[in-house]
């Protein structure tokens, strides 16, 4: 029977793929290395202690060793039924020749060797220097530019007024949706007079006896389309542009709207489009919550990182995946914590104005590394451009929580609450206003809003554990048992057992707070 062959790419972002397709990338950034390292040169073999200089250059013997010996284990885990690819003996390590091959000498491949890859050893960036001349592509001809790149231009278009003393209001309306649509979109500007924008954001005020009505449509001009029109009414404007529920949620809503829209009409002509895309399916993949959606959205972020140089698929990356560990769908190990931490800084590195990197910055290093004033430092700078930015608000909420001031926290997650609803961020901002809640004692609030982000999002685990408890608190026994056998169809290692003893899994709310502990001899009665 012919063996099984591995395509490497290591010309762009460093990839190993089964002859069906499957990815068998490794995911620590030393097993990456250590992999290109040992398949670059003609023999594919290197010897064990030239590895363990360029990858571990200050590490005391013993440890350097035990670490390299860890790096093969992940390799090989990656490789699965593909391992045996991979040689090692005491002096060196190799990749089986002819079960292997390398895209190094094809001549059509204009990509940098082993594309964004860095690890902080200077014996390693040493190689990589070299290996990168080595592999450098002479350009014959300049290469064409590619219109996905460009930055997208929403024109905030002079208003429609019905009578002049809404004109200033209107103008305001069309500028912050255009603010909040941008948020969405990597390098994306509001624009005042640009002839050829990509997005075109109109508003109409008409007043009336009874108030106003405000109409809005967000405009896609290559397909000369309207992407999303709604509308809402108002006694004063100038309240409702104040009010979290009322403009605040419009805002929001009509940029998610919009671009979920426009993430669907992908053209080769359009670079809004194409920037959507790639956004909507990765938000909309990971708030699904469904397990196999939100590991894709890894790759869409990735595909998206490989095409466009901007800080807003890091961040959003870095975001991901919390998500997927919160959920218990990614481990909580040193290397995946260490490629989060990798991402936001390069995030920040490249878009530091980015109002959604701020944002999702800001709630990836408060929810996952406890890192509470950075995450403030970002989230006011976020919410100073856009008020209304739920990632933001959480972030705020989540940090002074953390400092006991649950005054404060509340106020921010009541806010990211309002302005929520009906967005797939809604599922979010229930379950955080429920551990919210938990924290400052009011119960039967935690209950309603842990039962509100259930509802919202079927397939969402973490609310549904916080309900075992929070029903028993209330000596519903039979709803805890709903959710006991709920959590038991999606995750295929829970149990009660687990759930009420195991102080690794994800209760540390309802353990911190006293819940758990007070609804163990209830619920211990179900085992």
């Amino acid at each position: 029977m012919r063996a099984e062959r591995l395509k490497i790419q290591m010309r762009g972002i460093f990839a190993i793929t089964g002859e069906d397709g499957r990815d068998l990338t490794p995911k620590s950034k030393k097993a990456v290395g250590l992999l290109a390292m040992v398949a670059e040169p003609e023999t594919k073999i290197r010897n064990r202690r030239w590895l363990e200089d360029k990858l571990w250059t200050d590490g005391a013997p013993e440890k350097v060793q035990s670490n390299l010996r860890a790096t093969l284990t992940q390799i090989r885990k990656a490789l699965g039924s593909a391992a045996h690819v991979l040689e090692a003996t005491r002096d060196s390590i190799s990749l089986n020749r002819m079960a292997i091959v390398t895209d190094l000498d094809d001549p059509d491949c204009t990509r940098e060797f082993l594309e964004g890859l860095d690890i902080p050893d200077t014996e390693f960036n040493n190689w990589l220097s070299e290996m990168r001349v080595k592999y450098d592509v002479v350009q014959t001809a300049p290469r064409p530019a590619v219109p996905k790149t460009r930055t997208i231009s929403i024109l905030c278009a002079a208003p429609v007024v019905m009578t002049s003393p809404s004109m200033s209001h209107a103008q305001t309306v069309s500028d912050r949706i255009g603010a909040s649509i941008a948020e969405f979109i990597a390098d994306a500007k509001c624009s005042a007079a640009d002839p050829r924008p990509d997005l075109v954001v109109n508003c109409a005020v008409e007043d009336s006896a009874d108030g106003y009505l405000v109409n809005v449509r967000v405009i896609d001009t290559v397909r000369d389309e309207i992407l999303h029109s709604n509308y809402s009414t108002c006694t004063s404007l100038v309240s409702w542009l104040h009010d979290p529920a009322g403009f605040g949620n419009f805002s929001w809503n009509v940029a998610d709207a919009a671009l979920e829209r426009l993430g669907h009409c992908r053209t080769e002509q359009s670079t809004a489009a194409f920037r959507a895309s790639f956004a909507q399916r990765a938000l909309a993949d990971v708030l699904s919550f469904d397990p196999e959606r939100m590991r894709s959205s890894l790759d869409t972020l990735d595909d998206a990182i490989d095409q466009l140089d901007d800080g807003l698929f890091l961040a959003m990356k870095a975001w991901s995946m919390m998500c997927l560990i919160m959920e218990c769908m990614l481990p909580e190990d040193q290397d995946a914590l260490d490629e989060i931490e990798h991402l936001l800084a390069r995030a920040q590195a490249k878009s530091p104005e980015d109002t959604m990197v701020m944002a999702l910055s800001a709630t990836t290093m408060a929810s996952l590394f406890g890192r509470y004033q950075d995450a403030m430092r970002l989230a006011r700078r976020a919410l100073l451009r856009s008020p209304n930015n739920i990632l933001a608000l959480q972030a705020l909420s989540i940090s002074r929580a953390a400092q006991k001031r649950y005054d404060e926290a509340y106020k921010h997650s009541a806010l990211a609450l309002a302005v929520a609803p009906p967005s797939k961020f809604e599922a979010r901002c229930h379950l955080h206003h429920a551990l919210l809640c938990l924290m400052m004692g009011n119960t039967n609030e935690a209950l309603e809003n842990a039962q509100s982000a259930a509802d919202c999002s079927p397939l969402y685990r973490a609310p549904r554990r916080q309900l075992i408890a929070l029903h028993a608190l209330v000596s519903d026994t039979d709803n805890s048992l709903r959710e006991v056998e709920a959590l038991q169809s999606m995750e295929q290692d829970f149990s009660l057992e687990r759930y009420l003893y195991d102080e690794t899994y994800h209760t540390h709310t309802l353990r911190k707070t006293g819940h758990l502990h007070q609804v163990l001899p209830m619920l211990s009665g179900m085992l």
